[in-house]
């Protein structure tokens, strides 16, 4: 059903609403931490967000992990979650920690044409896509040319939904978006639901050097110098790349069902593609891993 990345070697495309929440900041960490354990390919990191300053967040921590050189897309819709009250981080971020932002020559390309550009020079079911943001750039791109999407991405995992029903942000963000793309993709999508990071306090113990570390710093602004937060994303990004039977189990199939206003509900089925995870661990040994992983940056 899912094989993970430390064993697949497939290539990852890690879109993210990097804005909303620090917990995406920690996500990227946990990304690049195994990538670089397993050699694992990051083909791209997508802003699905209109903030800009969700570009030189990316950059920051692209960089700052040693993965400078990935590429960054973003949205070219306009209005959709770039307010003020989802720049708490990012804008210091971009203005202090990301020098290509800072000095204009930060390269962004259209996340629709990005893509288009890298599935089609990508090899069959190649490609795993983690998304932990809303779904309106991986709707867009399966809109875009529904044979080539799913002939290239072989599964997508994400941080999304409600078990066994409710109303997830990511999902209700972009309702029709999310409908779309649950009905539509024909591969196998394994989410990482909001029950599973919502107890998991991860982040960081002392806030000293965050002027100089992104990772740290989002942490440190989003929750006003408390450190920690929900681990949703990170836990999504962990399951991708280890499916570690010791922290989550992969449930019986069904289909996730969006309604019109966003809402969700699970239905078992035996044939259907689409899985949720269900923890093993404890929330404290999770976020104790995960606290691990984030700090492995710092020094």
């Amino acid at each position: 059903m899912y094989t993970p990345l430390k064993d697949s070697k497939k290539h990852v495309i890690l879109d993210t609403d990097i804005g909303p929440d620090c917990d995406d900041a920690g996500a990227l960490a946990v990304m690049f931490y195994f990538a670089r354990k397993y050699s694992v390919k990051i083909l791209m990191t997508v802003n699905c967000t209109s903030n800009i300053y969700g570009n030189g967040t990316l950059d920051a921590i692209n960089s700052f992990c040693g993965f400078g050189e990935t590429e960054i897309a973003q949205y070219q819709g306009k209005g959709f979650l770039d307010g003020e009250e989802h720049m708490k981080f990012n804008r210091f971020i971009s203005e202090n920690l990301s020098e290509r932002f800072m000095n204009g020559s930060l390269k962004v390309s259209s996340s629709s044409e990005a893509y288009s550009r890298l599935l089609k020079g990508a090899e069959d079911d190649s490609i795993v896509i983690i998304t932990i943001g809303q779904f309106n750039t991986v709707a867009e791109a399966l809109r875009n040319d529904p044979s080539l999407f799913n002939r290239k991405v072989s599964a997508v995992v994400s941080m999304a939904q409600c078990v066994p029903s409710g109303r997830e942000y990511n999902v209700f963000c972009d309702a029709a978006s999310s409908q779309y793309f649950f009905n539509e993709y024909k591969g196998p999508i394994i989410c990482s639901n909001f029950e599973v990071g919502e107890t998991v306090m991860s982040g960081f113990d002392d806030p000293s050097g965050f002027e100089h570390n992104p990772i740290k710093a989002a942490y440190y602004l989003y929750t006003d110098g408390k450190m920690k937060r929900m681990s949703w994303d990170p836990t999504t990004v962990h399951f991708a790349f280890t499916a570690d039977e010791d922290f989550y189990r992969v449930s019986e199939p069904g289909w996730f069902k969006v309604n019109d206003d966003g809402s969700d509900e699970f239905v078992p089925d035996s044939n259907g593609r689409h899985f949720y995870l269900i923890k093993q661990a404890d929330d404290r040994s999770i976020a104790d891993f995960l606290d691990s992983v984030y700090s492995s940056f710092e020094g």
